[in-house]
């Protein structure tokens, strides 16, 4: 990605890298931000659920079927330290993920933003300018194909998953809202409902975005 950049700079006309750079930068941190803050809200509902039930003052975060007593320390503070760990390890890789997609698409966007504006500037008696044209959208073109190699089973996997998400996730909610001490619930619920619904809608946007490029 940076290599096309800096092959696209010369004829970035409306300085069209830098805005697209920033819009990236942004919408990537908010995405990132929401993945980890989702993460630390279902972790805080999670013991907060523990602290209202005595009898379940040394739960796990995670319900955990092992072989070995969780309620003695010092297992009880080992095993909650990794599902701390792999908690947060897990938000940051769809996290990561969901930005990579994001970002991806809004480069490839760019490029043929930048196709689109130059095109109109050529004659069609420039030869060589046809040709370099040609051969950039070539390179757009493989470069496309390879994303879609790269994220289609992936992005297809993770919408089935988030679909069987998105119906569980819903159902706690609506017990929590019909439990009287339902609010740790509906803290652990709630913001993951809604990185959820997020994440489904990059997936959403990232496909028409390109269509519409295309078809533009």
């Amino acid at each position: 990605m940076e290599q096309d950049c800096q092959k696209y700079t010369e004829m970035d006309i409306n300085n069209l890298i830098s805005k697209t750079g920033q819009v990236s930068f942004y919408l990537t941190s908010i995405i990132m931000s929401s993945y980890l803050v989702s993460a630390f809200f279902y972790l805080t509902g999670a013991i907060a659920f523990q602290g209202s039930n005595d009898s379940m003052s040394r739960e796990l975060l995670f319900k955990m079927d092992l072989p070995f007593e969780t309620n003695e320390s010092p297992n009880y503070e080992f095993v909650v330290t990794i599902q701390f760990l792999i908690h947060f390890s897990a938000a940051l890789t769809f996290g990561s993920f969901t930005a990579l997609l994001l970002m991806v698409v809004l480069h490839v966007g760019c490029q043929i933003d930048i196709m689109c504006q130059n095109l109109t500037d050529v004659l069609p008696k420039n030869e060589n300018k046809l040709k370099h044209f040609i051969s950039r959208y070539q390179e757009i073109i493989i470069f496309t194909e390879k994303i879609e190699k790269l994220f289609t089973y992936i992005a297809l996997s993770q919408l089935v998953s988030n679909t069987i998400n998105t119906c569980c996730e819903g159902f706690l909610i609506v017990i929590a809202l019909n439990d009287d001490n339902g609010l740790p619930l509906l803290i652990k619920s709630v913001l993951f409902y809604a990185v959820i619904c997020l994440e489904v809608f990059v997936y959403c946007f990232a496909g028409e975005y390109l269509r519409i490029k295309v078809v533009k």
